[in-house]
This record gives structure tokens, C-alpha cells and sequence, in this order.
């Protein structure tokens, strides 16, 4: 059957069509080919065609798609072509609430497949008539139970049932009981590798979480402070009832010690508690330009949907630190828990729940998908926040993505803190400062001591009774009574401590305490103290995350001070000294955006929180927290 050119069976029919074509993998060329050759217009719209890993090309897919028939409008939307296509076009029309065809519906081959699940939601829910391309396909379809009267077979895969579609409209139309000036809408897409049914979902899950954050925008960004630093101060409150509950779920989660976690849900409660109270400070300024002739009056308003991405270290706290600032400065948020652990996350969601935040602000979304479900809210321009902590390799990629979209970035990255230790310290009190600096949460945080930097003077005892301490830690299990150190959250984090170690010794370390994994079942590391380190061994150039303290010596002030800086992080650093004044200057002259004088923890909610360099971007915590999630507006007033 010869096809009439589209463009003009359209023009005959006085039936508006408008062509989107989400080929990803043609180039312009190639694409007004293929159409050619289908005697179809080149498309009105491309999507998807430009570079980027496939993650991101099916992002830009689903959500240009969405926009794109947000935009027209139509009666009707044909749907012809691989899933992510045709199940995001279909999505767009229902929640348009028109009739969706869909062209080549129950069509399996080897090249081009559906995964069942997804083809069932799209043939049996979504589409309000089946176009099949062969009787095997119209038995595939009768087969999962669409009735007959949808379904109707019109041929060849392409050719027959394309020109069905667009170029016979009247006859979709009246089948339809639609009048005969409906705009058509088609979207094309060639054959091409398909998504795994699991990154599909979660793409789709993104998006429909973005929806409900966005939806949810307006109406708690115009709930008052005080009701919203309510809800928050509600939240400290249950968090707090439920510390026990709280604790033991996340050390069955990441494994750290009983001890620690119930020391993280404390600290996680008290971000709830500051927002409650910081929300209703979100002051602007009043003041007289310099030339008198008007004001300046300049608002801090919520920045919008906010996407935060949380690790496995600390699931509670990192969790609260995003959540706080933004809920309080009127944001409505998109968490996406590490995949190590989800359920701690979820708690914290439900006890937002029973405080009283609506529907749609807080949603959580755990994913072992996490590049396709990021890349997909990265790409929706409804997101304008992204707040991030974890490495900083993955930082760096997440700000490559978020350069498209020009989305407001915060970057909480790696560390690899120094702790300096001079002549004149208090040695008791530097040791108590290490541990806590060092055995917190096991080793597995951005702010632990990495390096330790020991004036030759007191080096040999700080050494020797470091190691002393921590072979008296008890390692095991992390709900065991007792218990200082659990296990390591998995195995590549157990095997990459070790070669750490062993790479320090051939480097010519001495192993003081420790220093192997115990024979046991578990992703056990012994509490390790490494001395006479090299100030160029490998060891301190890596975040080593883990229960490992290397200690190299230094002679004086100016070598601990460029020994400390000798690295690409600055996240945090930790200084002892009897001598305040040589202690601030330190401080002062290293290059990290957290100090600690003579105290092993800096983590305060109330204190500015974050690093320098490629440690990171913004800060978390106290009032810069909560402008981190805000947009400043100046108005220029006359009076």
C-alpha cells in the first residue's frame, strides 16, 4: 500500500498533528531520513538526541515528553515505540485525561521487547485503543485479557500502523467517539536498547516524586514559619521518644556499635529542633541606597523542589541535615537514601508523617538505580535544588549533570582531616581528642582523623599509648553489649582498608596495634595504629574510612602546616596545643572550613558545617543552612 505524504493527509483532514521524535540514538539526518522514507514531515520536536550516558538521554526523554504535551494540550496522543517513550507519553495523557492509541501494542521480538511488566500497565491501563502490527500480536493481547473491541490489527510493524494512526485520524477518532478536530500528537522512537524494567521504575519514581514535591510547592511554601517549625519541633520531639527503636535499626542497617548510633540519633534529633526554631529567623534587610534615591529591600524565598542524596555512614543525621533547612525554609524535598540503608530513612519519613507534614513535601525514594533515578530529577527543570553529601568523585559527576539544568547546587564531599599534635599539648587530652576524632562511628566518616601529625618531641608517646587504647577497643557485632567497634559496612570497604595498610608497610610503616582483619564471619578491621609513617606514603593521600591512625612526625610549625595542606581535600582539621595563640594562628593558616582546638568533634547543629576546596560547596547547619535552601529576591522600592 502506497503511503500519502502525512503532512498533507493532515492538511486535507484540517486535523493539527504535531511529531515528536525521541530517536536517541539518530542524529538529525539520519532522523528526517527515516521519516521520509515513511513519507511522514520531518518531527516538530526532537528530544533525547543529544549526549550524555543513557540514564540521562531517557531522563531528558521522559521529561521533555511530559512538558512537550503539557504544552499542546491534544485530544488525542498516539503512542508508537519503545517503552520509555510510549509509557511517558501515555502517563502525560492521563494525567491530561485524554484517550492515548497505542501503535504496535503487543508486539514481541527479539530486537524489540517490552519488559511484561511495564507492557501490561501500558496496554491494560493506559492506552484506550490497541493498534496491533500482527495476529500473533493481537493474540499476545487478547491473551492477558484487553478485550477485543480496543484491540484492532492494522499490519506491517511501522508502515500500516503509522499511517493508520496519523494519516487515517477520522477513522481513530470516530472509534473513539472523539470529534473530527482533535489534535493529533505522535511519538516516535526506533528500535533501540531498552531500559531494564527495574531503571525504568525508577526513573518513573523519580518523576512522579518530583510531581508530588512540586504539587506540594505552593501550599508549604505559604504555611507560616511557626507552623512549619512546629511540625519540626513535633518531629525532635517523637525522634527523640523513639531513640532506642531508631538506633538498633541502623546498626542492623550499616553495622556501626549500639553506642554510636544511639549517639546519631540524638545528634540527627537536634537539626529538628534547630530548624523549629531557625525557620522563623528568616530575616531579610531594609535599607537606604547610597544615592538616597529609593530602598533596597531584599527576601530570602524557598529555592523549590529540592533533591538531597544521603550515604550509609550516617543515614539518620544526613538525612535530618537536609531535611530541617529545607522543610523550614519552605522547600519541599526528594530524599534518596544510600542503598546500604534504606529503612532508617523511611522512619525519619514516617515520623515527619505523624508531626504533621502534608502529603507530597517529604518523599523518599530508596533505589538500587541510583544513576537512572538521579539523572532523572536532575533533568526535570521542576527541581532547582540539589543538595548532596558523599564522595567526591560522585560530586563532581553530580555537578557535571546539574550544569544542565543550572540547578543550585550543595556539595558535601570527601575529607582527609589532619589532627596535629605539638611539643606542648596535653597529651591525655590529645588522646582522648584521637579516639573520638578517629573511632568515631568506626572511622567510616568524612570528618575522622586521617593523618596524624605528632611533633617529634611527644610523638613517641602520643604513639605508643594511642596504641595502647585502641587494642583495648572491643570489636564485634554492633547490638552486642560491650561491643566499641562494629564491622565495617561491606566487603569492598573491608578489602580496601587492608591494601591501604599493607601499601603503608611496604612504604616502611611500622604496625603498632592492629593491622589485619580478624579471623571471624563479618567485615571486620582491627583498630590499627600505624608510626613512623612516610610523609609521602600512599596512605595519606586516600580517605581511608576505616579504624586505621597513620602517624607521621614532624619538627616544626611551618612543616605540620604544610604537611596538613599537601592535599586536595579540606574538609576539617584538628589541632592541640597548650598554646591558644599558636593554636589559632594554625587554624587560621590551614586550608580546611571546620577547626577543632584541643576537641576531637566540631559537628554541631548550630555551627556552620562544610569544607573548602574539593571538599565541597556551601554549608550545612546553623543559620547558613537554612539560606542554603533559599533564593534571595531583591526589590528596589521607592518612598
Amino acid at each position: 500500500m502506497k503511503i500519502a505524504p502525512i503532512s498533507r493527509e493532515l492538511q486535507r483532514r484540517a486535523i493539527p498533528a504535531r511529531l515528536i521524535h525521541t530517536g536517541q540514538h539518530f542524529d538529525e539526518n539520519m532522523s528526517d531520513v527515516f521519516f521520509r522514507d515513511l513519507g511522514m514531515p520531518a518531527p516538530d520536536v526532537r528530544l533525547g538526541a543529544g549526549g550524555g550516558t543513557q540514564a540521562q538521554q531517557t531522563a531528558a526523554v521522559l521529561v521533555g515528553i511530559e512538558a512537550e504535551l503539557l504544552r499542546a494540550r491534544p485530544a488525542l496522543v498516539v503512542v508508537v515505540g519503545d517503552v520509555t517513550s510510549t509509557v511517558a507519553a501515555a502517563l502525560a495523557a492521563a494525567k491530561l485525561g485524554v484517550p492515548v492509541v497505542h501503535v504496535e501494542a503487543g508486539l514481541r521480538s527479539r530486537d524489540w521487547t517490552m519488559p511484561e511488566e511495564i507492557n501490561r500497565v501500558l496496554c491494560d491501563r493506559l492506552s484506550d485503543l490497541l493498534l496491533t502490527p500482527s495476529p500473533d500480536a493481537r493474540d499476545n493481547l487478547l491473551g492477558e485479557g484487553i478485550a477485543a473491541e480496543r484491540i484492532v490489527f492494522v499490519g506491517n510493524v511501522m508502515i500500516d500502523s503509522l499511517h493508520y494512526a496519523v494519516a487515517r485520524p477520522t477513522d481513530v477518532l470516530a472509534r473513539l467517539q472523539l470529534g473530527p478536530r482533535a489534535y493529533a500528537v505522535a511519538t516516535i522512537h526506533r528500535p533501540s536498547s531498552v531500559d531494564t524494567p527495574a531503571a525504568l521504575r525508577a526513573t518513573l519514581d523519580a518523576l512522579a516524586a518530583v510531581a508530588a514535591a512540586s504539587d506540594a510547592l505552593p501550599g508549604w511554601a505559604a504555611t507560616p514559619p511557626r507552623q512549619r517549625g512546629e511540625c519540626l519541633r513535633r518531629a525532635f520531639e517523637l525522634m527523640t521518644e523513639r531513640a532506642e527503636p531508631l538506633a538498633r535499626l541502623m546498626v542492623l542497617e550499616n553495622g556501626k556499635a549500639l553506642r554510636d548510633a544511639r549517639a546519631e540519633i540524638s545528634y540527627a534529633a537536634e537539626f529538628f529542633r534547630w530548624y523549629a526554631e531557625e525557620g522563623v529567623r528568616n530575616l531579610g534587610s531594609l535599607s537606604v541606597a547610597p544615592a538616597g534615591g529609593n530602598r533596597i529591600m531584599v527576601q530570602h524565598q524557598p529555592v523549590g523542589v529540592s533533591v538531597l542524596i544521603t550515604p550509609w555512614n550516617f543515614p539518620a543525621a544526613m538525612a535530618t541535615r537536609k531535611i530541617g533547612p529545607a522543610l523550614a525554609a519552605g522547600c519541599t524535598v526528594v530524599l534518596k537514601p544510600a542503598k546500604e540503608t534504606p529503612l532508617t530513612a523511611l522512619a525519619v519519613a514516617q515520623i515527619l508523617a505523624e508531626a504533621g507534614v502534608p502529603g507530597g513535601v517529604v518523599n523518599v525514594l530508596p533505589t538500587t538505580h541510583p544513576g537512572a533515578l538521579t539523572s532523572a530529577m536532575l533533568a526535570d527543570p521542576r527541581v532547582r535544588k540539589l543538595s548532596f553529601t558523599g564522595s567526591t568523585e560522585v560530586g563532581r559527576l553530580l555537578l557535571k549533570t546539574a550544569a544542565d539544568t543550572v540547578t543550585n547546587c550543595s556539595m558535601e564531599l570527601g575529607g582527609n582531616a589532619p589532627f596535629l599534635v605539638f611539643g606542648d599539648a596535653d597529651i591525655d587530652a590529645a588522646i582522648e581528642g584521637a579516639l573520638v576524632a578517629k573511632m568515631r562511628n568506626g572511622g567510616e566518616a568524612c570528618t575522622a582523623a586521617n593523618r596524624f601529625y605528632v611533633h617529634e618531641s611527644a610523638a613517641d608517646e602520643f604513639s605508643a599509648r594511642l596504641a595502647e587504647r585502641l587494642s583495648g577497643l572491643c570489636v564485634g557485632p554492633g547490638l552486642e553489649d560491650g561491643v566499641d567497634l562494629g564491622p565495617l559496612v561491606n566487603e569492598d570497604t573491608r578489602s580496601k582498608v587492608a591494601s591501604l595498610v599493607e601499601s603503608a608497610v611496604k612504604d616502611g610503616s611500622r604496625v603498632l596495634t592492629g593491622g589485619r582483619a580478624p579471623e571471624r564471619r563479618g567485615y571486620f578491621y582491627q583498630p590499627t595504629v600505624l608510626d613512623d609513617v612516610p610523609p609521602d606514603a600512599g596512605i595519606l593521600g586516600e580517605e581511608i574510612f576505616g579504624p586505621v591512625a597513620p602517624i607521621v612526625r614532624f619538627a616544626d610549625t611551618a612543616q605540620a602546616i604544610s604537611l596538613a595542606n599537601s592535599t586536595e581535600y579540606g574538609l576539617v582539621s584538628y589541632v592541640y596545643s597548650g598554646d591558644l595563640r599558636r593554636a589559632l594562628q594554625v587554624a587560621e593558616a590551614l586550608e580546611s572550613g571546620m577547626v577543632g582546638i584541643n576537641r576531637g568533634v566540631v559537628s554541631d547543629p548550630a555551627a556552620p558545617f562544610g569544607g573548602v576546596k574539593q571538599s565541597g560547596l556551601g554549608r550545612e547547619g546553623a543559620h547558613e543552612g537554612l539560606l542554603e535552601f533559599t533564593e534571595t529576591k531583591y526589590i528596589a522600592v521607592d518612598w
